[in-house]
């Protein structure tokens, strides 16, 4: 999971928090993150195989993308351009949230692991660029702790 010093921005916090689970996944635990606003959440989930993981894409995909009626249309901004050599999928995706409030998602499978990451973007708080940096924050720490 990722802590503060992950983020660049500086009194990052963090909190655990139980996620939903969908059925087939084993474990799963979340954290949420926050400086004086809440910044967003991290979800992983842990499957019996690679194969159930690929199959529960679609379920993340649909909690983390669904369409709600304060977010516009999520599409993938020509800004992040990222892409793990390390991950079996990575998806990653922003809308406009409340105006001018954007919020940046990614959903990535590592082998029997799928990761969800769900961060707010407040104007002079995170920006596009920042996310793209915690997202390969927290591709390097799976790769290193997963594989």
């Amino acid at each position: 999971m990722l802590d503060g010093a992950s983020f660049p921005l500086h009194g990052v916090e963090t909190r655990d928090s139980d996620p939903p689970g969908p059925s087939g996944s084993c474990h799963r635990a979340g954290r949420e993150y926050f400086t004086h606003l809440h910044l967003g959440l991290q979800d992983i989930y842990e499957y019996n195989s690679a194969e159930k993981a690929s199959r529960s894409i679609a379920w993340h995909e649909s909690i983390v993308f669904g369409e709600n009626s304060s977010t516009e249309s999520w599409a993938t901004p020509p800004e992040l351009a990222f892409q793990s050599v390390e991950a079996d999928y990575l998806q990653q995706k922003c809308a406009v949230w409340r105006g001018d409030i954007w919020v940046c998602a990614v959903v990535a499978q590592y082998g029997e692991y799928v990761f969800r990451l769900s961060l707010d973007l407040y104007p002079g708080s995170l920006t596009l660029s920042g996310f793209e940096q915690v997202v390969q924050a927290m591709d390097e720490r799976a790769v290193r702790y997963l594989k």
